[in-house]
Parts: C-alpha cells; structure tokens; sequence
C-alpha cells in the first residue's frame, strides 16, 4: 500500500474514533443519571432525593467528562500547526552613487508556521518548489526538511535560494509557492498542510517592500 493511502486510512480510522468516543462520551452524563435515577427507583427512596441523586450525578460526570475532553484536545496537535504566511527573503541590487533599489539579485521563498499547542510539534517538508518572474533553481539542496516548532511559537521555512541574476524591479512581480509537509508529535507527523500559492510582491527605488499571496486555483 502506498504512503498516500496509508495516511488517509490512518487519518479515516482516527476520525471515526474521535466520533464514536464524542458521542459515547456526550451520552455519558444521562445515561449514569438514569441509572442512579432507577437504582434510587428501586431502593424506593423519596422522589425527592431520587432527582437530587439523578441531577449531582448529571453534573459530576458533565463536569469531569468536559475536563477529560479539553485535556484530549490540548494534547491532540490537529490544525495547532498553520500556515500564517508566504515568507520572502530578498537580496536588493543598489545604485552604487544614489543608493536606489534598481535589482533583484536573489530570492528565497517559503512558509511561516505558527504553533497554537501547549506543546512542541515537529514537522516534515515533503516537497517544496518556487519560482520568481519565470525564474527556477534548477538544483535545490537543503540542510534539512524540517524541525520542531515549540509551544506557542513559531518558525520559517525557505525553499532553495534563486538566483536572479539582477533582475529590474517593477511594479508587479509574480512567484509561486507550493509545498506539502505532515506534522504532529515527534514520530507521528500524519496531519497535513498542502498549499499551492501565486505570491505578488512589489518593491520601491526606496526599498520599501509589500507582498501578498493567494491560493492558486
């Protein structure tokens, strides 16, 4: 079986866990309250004291399984990882007398990710590729392909570094930006972030720089 499949057979057994044990758990508060209502039934003690018991039992088991279920979900790291941001790194050719932007000389493009979890949360680039103004690195080499992000922070992400060779600056200049990573608890990286991006960036003879992206269609 490929990787592909097993991820979603994987990911397809995890949510009808979740659902089942969301609707077992959901269910549990009444039906403990019923069962003490009909034992106190059987035990004929005053109706008084059989809803008195029904009720503090409702509430006990609400209360502890709502504490059980937001334990549960600060230790799960589904969608606590997110793709905040297409980063852009530039190197900026200058007029050697005015100091005026008038080239690009380089660009890197990636991905900023923010964690949301109480805990670390590692991840794995599976593929990355991007382009500038047509422009490719043809052999991209990494030092690695992921890391781990830590509580309630955040880390950035760079494909390969293309050369562009000095190229004018204009109003408008179009890249693209397409990645696929899995992250989750160290070892167990089987969520998905997949993103296919059209990235616009402008810059100024100030150096003033703005960007912004989009998903492509």
């Amino acid at each position: 079986m490929s990787a592909g499949r097993e991820i979603a057979r994987g990911a397809l057994i995890y949510v009808i866990a979740r659902v089942i044990g969301m609707i077992i758990v959901k269910l549990l508060p009444v039906e403990l309250a019923v069962l003490v209502a009909v034992v106190s039934y059987l035990e004929r003690l005053p109706w008084t004291l059989i809803l008195l018991c029904a009720g503090a039992m409702f509430a006990f088991v609400s209360t502890g399984v709502l504490r059980f279920w937001e334990w549960l979900e600060r230790r799960d790291p589904a969608s606590k990882l997110v793709f905040a941001n297409a980063s852009i790194g530039l190197g900026l050719g200058r007029d050697a007398t005015t100091g005026k932007v008038k080239s690009i000389e380089a660009i890197n493009l990636g991905l900023h990710l923010r964690n949301h979890a109480s805990f670390p949360i590692s991840y794995v680039v599976d593929e990355i590729s991007s382009s500038f103004e047509g422009r490719v690195q043809p052999k991209p080499v990494f030092d690695n392909m992921g890391g781990i992000v830590e509580m309630n922070g955040a880390t950035e992400f760079s494909d390969a570094s293309i050369d562009l060779g000095g190229l004018p600056i204009k109003r408008v200049m179009e890249g693209t930006l397409k990645f696929k990573l899995r992250y989750g608890r160290e070892g167990s990286e089987k969520h998905r972030i997949d993103r296919n991006l059209k990235v616009y960036l402008s810059v100024t003879e100030e150096g003033h720089v703005q960007s912004r992206w989009n998903d492509s269609v």
